[in-house]
C-alpha cells in the first residue's frame, strides 16, 4: 500500500547543527522487544491477518489473484499453524531482508498489495520465540528457520535445501494446545471477508463456516450483512476487517443517531469495501487511524449509506413478486434498518409487519392452530406469519378429524417438522377455498389442498362378524389436552389381540406411565430399538380389563421384556456403544478405534467404539436408559475396569485426549504411526 510521503519545509536562522534520530546497536534487542511484544493486543487474529493478506498478497504479485491461499489449523495431534502461498517465493536474500529487516517492505510503492510498513512478516514472534520459513523459488525448496537468540535481537539461519517444481512460500508456527480453539475461532472473525476464501487443507467444515456468510444487501461500496461479533460497523479494506468508532468521527446528528441508535435487536452489520489506500490503518493493522484522510472518507460513506438506505430497500421490495413475499422480507428489513427509519413499501402499499392481515380477508372460513390444538373463529383469529416454513393446509371438502390425519401425512412424505407453523384452514365450499387462496395476502403462500391428499383407510369389519367394544387408539402428538392423545376406535375384546394399556379420564393408570406424554416417549424408544407398536396401541377403560382375552398383552411389561431380551442378544454391541460413550471421553474414542488390540476384553471395547458411527441414532441411548437400570449398573463397574487396564496398557491415549479437536488427518497419521 502507498504510503503517503510528507515534506516539512524547514527554514535554518543562524548556525545550527543537524543531528539524525538512531537506534544504537546495544538498544536493538530492547527496541525489537518492544516491536514484538507490544504492538499486538491480539496475538492469534494478528498472526492469522499478518500472514494470509502476505500470502494473498503473493498471488496478486505473481498474477494468480483467483487463487486461494491454503492454511492448515491446528489441532490436538498437530497443534502447527500452517499458511502456504503458490506466488513467485522469495530468494535467500529477499528472505533476509523481509524477514530479518524490521520496516523492510516491497509493496508500498502500489495498491494492489496490503503490506506497507515492513512489521507483519515477523508477527509471529509476537506468540513464539521461532517459527518455520519455506521458500520455493528457482528451482529450489530452502527451509529457514527465524528465531530469538541469546542476544535478544533475532536471527534466521537455513538448514535445508534441496530441488523442487514449486513455487511460492510456506510458514510454519507452532501454536500451544490449550490455544486450539481460540486460534480456530480467530480465524473466522479474521479471515471472514477474505477474498477469495482460503482452502483449508484439514477442516472442510471450518472452511464452509468461512463461505456461509450471508449479505442482505450488497453493493459496489458497502452491504449489509450477518452480525459480526467485532462490530456493528466495520471497513474491509485488502481482505482485512477494521471495527469503526463512530466517536472518533464529526458526524453530523442524524447520520450519527442512525448509526449509533441500533438496538441489541438489529443484528446486522454494515460493512464498507474500501480500495487499498482509502483509510489508513494503525501499526498493529487491528484498528484505523482517524487522521485527516481516514475520517473524512468514512464521514463521506456513511452519509451515502444513510442517504441511499431507502433506495436500496426499494429495489429488494421490487424483486418481491407478491405481498406475501414483501411480508417474508419484512423480518430482514426491519432487524436490519429500523434505525433508519425506513418503513418498506411493495407497489406503494406499505408494509408494517411480517403477519398475513387475515381480519382483511373477508371469506367465512376457520382456523385450526396445528402445534397448539384449537380452533378460533374469524373475529377472534390471530393473524399467519408469512415465512418459508408456514404451511396452510386447506380443508373444504372433509371432516376435522380426517384433515388433521391428511396434514399428518402431507407433512410426513414430506419431510416437514410437525414443529413448524402449520394451520388448517376450513372452508364452506369449493368457491370460498378458490376466492381465499386467490386473495393477495395469500399469493405465494404455501397452501396444500387438503383434498387432494390421500390417506390409507382400513376395510371395515362386516357386521356380525365379532361382537365389537368401544376403546381408543392411542396417537403420538403433543398436547395440553388429554383427549387430543385419544381417538375413538372399535375392538373386539373376548377374541380380538394387541397391545394395551389401561385408561382413566384419558390418561393412562395402573403402569409405570404417569401420562401420556410419558407414554409417548416410551413407545418412541421402543420404536427406535423396532420393538415396533406405535401404530397398535389401544387404551382400554380400567373397568373393561377384566373382558380382554388372552390375546390382549399390556404394551408396557411386553416392551420391558423384549428390550431385555434384545439388550441380551442382537443389540447388544449398539448398547454396549452407549455405555462407553458415557465412561470414555470422545477423543479416547477415536484413538481407541485407531489401536490394535490383543485381549478379549479389550477387543469387546474396540468392536463397541467402531459401533459408536451409529450414535447419531439416538434412540437406541434412550431405550436404553429408560429400560435398563441394572444393566447400566453392571455394565458401568465393568467398562470402568476396563477403560483403567486399556488406559494403563496405552498411555498416549490420555496424552492425545486432552485437548478439545483431533482432526481426520491427525487420526490418518496417528494410525500409520501404530501400523509403522
Amino acid at each position: 500500500m502507498i504510503i503517503d510521503k510528507k515534506e516539512f519545509p524547514n527554514e535554518i536562522v543562524g548556525n545550527m547543527t543537524d543531528t539524525f534520530f538512531n537506534i544504537k546497536q546495544e538498544n536493538l534487542a530492547h527496541i525489537f522487544g518492544i516491536l514484538r511484544g507490544n504492538l499486538y493486543s491480539n496475538k492469534h487474529s494478528a498472526i492469522i491477518r499478518e500472514y494470509c493478506t502476505n500470502a494473498n498478497d503473493a498471488h496478486v504479485e505473481a498474477g494468480i489473484p483467483d487463487r486461494p491461499i491454503e492454511i492448515c489449523v491446528p489441532t490436538q495431534f498437530c497443534n502447527q499453524f500452517t499458511v502456504r502461498d503458490y506466488g513467485l517465493g522469495l530468494s535467500e536474500s529477499d528472505v533476509e531482508n523481509v524477514f530479518a529487516s524490521y520496516g523492510a517492505s516491497t509493496k508500498r510503492g502500489t495498491n494492489s498489495q496490503v503490506g506497507m510498513l515492513g512489521i507483519g512478516s515477523k508477527s509471529a514472534f509476537c506468540y513464539v520465540d521461532s517459527f518455520t520459513i519455506i521458500s520455493y523459488h528457482d528451482g529450489m525448496k530452502k527451509t529457514y528457520n527465524a528465531f530469538i537468540d541469546e542476544s535478544g535481537i533475532g536471527k534466521i539461519s537455513k538448514f535445508l535445501e534441496e530441488p523442487t517444481d514449486e513455487t511460492g512460500l510456506e510458514i510454519q508456527i507452532a501454536i500451544k494446545q490449550h490455544d486450539n480453539y481460540n486460534f480456530r475461532y480467530q480465524i473466522k472473525n479474521t479471515l471472514r471477508f477474505m477474498n477469495p476464501v482460503p482452502k483449508i487443507v484439514n477442516d472442510k467444515s471450518l472452511e464452509e463456516e468461512l463461505r456461509d456468510y450471508t449479505f442482505f444487501i450488497e453493493n459496489d461500496k458497502w452491504a449489509i450483512g450477518s452480525y459480526i461479533s467485532s462490530s456493528r460497523i466495520v471497513l474491509v479494506m485488502g481482505n482485512i476487517t477494521y471495527p469503526v468508532n463512530l466517536n472518533s468521527l464529526d458526524l453530523t446528528n442524524d447520520v450519527h443517531r442512525v448509526f449509533q441508535n441500533q438496538s441489541s435487536n438489529e443484528i446486522k452489520s454494515v460493512i464498507i469495501k474500501a480500495d487499498i489506500g482509502s483509510v489508513k490503518p494503525s501499526a498493529s493493522r487491528e484498528s484505523l487511524e482517524y487522521d485527516k484522510q481516514t475520517s473524512e472518507y468514512l464521514q463521506t460513506v456513511l452519509t451515502e449509506i444513510k442517504n441511499s438506505m431507502q433506495e436500496e430497500v426499494d429495489k429488494l421490495m421490487l424483486n418481491c413478486n407478491s405481498i406475501y413475499d414483501a411480508r417474508k422480507l419484512y423480518t430482514v428489513v426491519n432487524n436490519s434498518f429500523r434505525s433508519f427509519g425506513i418503513v418498506p413499501e411493495y407497489k406503494g402499499r406499505k408494509i408494517a409487519s411480517q403477519y398475513i392481515q387475515l381480519r382483511e380477508v373477508n371469506i367465512s372460513h376457520k382456523r385450526t392452530n396445528y402445534d397448539e390444538g384449537w380452533t378460533v373463529s374469524t373475529r377472534n383469529l390471530k393473524n399467519i406469519m408469512a415465512s418459508d416454513n408456514t404451511y396452510i393446509f386447506a380443508n373444504y371438502c372433509v371432516s376435522e378429524l380426517s384433515a388433521r390425519k391428511r396434514a399428518e401425512k402431507w407433512c410426513d412424505d414430506n419431510g416437514v417438522d410437525l414443529s413448524q407453523s402449520c394451520h388448517i384452514v376450513t372452508f364452506g365450499s369449493h368457491d370460498d377455498y378458490i376466492e381465499f387462496i386467490s386473495h393477495d395476502e395469500l399469493l405465494g403462500a404455501n397452501v396444500i389442498n387438503l383434498n387432494d391428499v390421500t390417506i390409507d383407510r382400513k376395510p371395515r369389519a362386516k357386521q356380525g362378524q365379532t361382537v365389537k367394544s368401544s376403546a381408543y387408539k392411542f396417537l403420538d402428538r403433543a398436547s395440553s389436552k388429554s383427549s387430543d392423545y385419544w381417538e375413538p376406535a372399535e375392538v373386539d375384546y373376548k377374541n380380538g389381540s394387541g397391545f394395551y394399556i389401561p385408561i382413566l379420564r384419558y390418561e393412562p393408570v395402573k403402569s409405570n406411565m404417569k401420562n401420556n406424554s410419558e407414554l409417548s416417549r416410551f413407545i418412541s424408544y421402543a420404536k427406535g430399538v423396532d420393538i415396533d407398536v406405535v401404530d397398535t396401541v389401544y387404551g382400554i377403560r380400567v373397568s373393561d380389563v377384566s373382558k380382554l382375552g388372552d390375546g390382549w398383552i399390556e404394551v408396557c411389561s411386553y416392551v420391558k421384556t423384549e428390550f431385555q431380551r434384545l439388550v441380551e442378544s442382537t443389540l447388544k454391541h449398539e448398547f454396549d456403544s452407549w455405555m462407553i460413550r458415557d465412561i470414555f471421553h470422545e477423543n479416547e474414542i477415536n484413538l481407541i478405534k485407531q489401536f490394535q488390540f490383543t485381549k478379549p476384553e479389550h477387543i469387546e471395547i474396540q468392536n463397541a467404539c467402531n459401533n459408536i458411527i451409529r450414535y447419531t441414532e439416538r434412540r437406541y441411548h434412550n431405550a436404553f436408559w429408560a429400560f435398563s437400570e441394572n444393566i447400566r449398573q453392571l455394565q458401568s463397574i465393568r467398562l470402568r475396569s476396563l477403560r483403567e487396564d486399556i488406559m494403563s496398557e496405552f498411555p498416549v491415549i490420555p496424552i492425545l485426549a486432552r485437548g478439545s479437536y483431533l482432526s481426520e488427518r491427525d487420526l490418518n497419521i496417528l494410525k500409520q504411526f501404530i501400523q509403522g
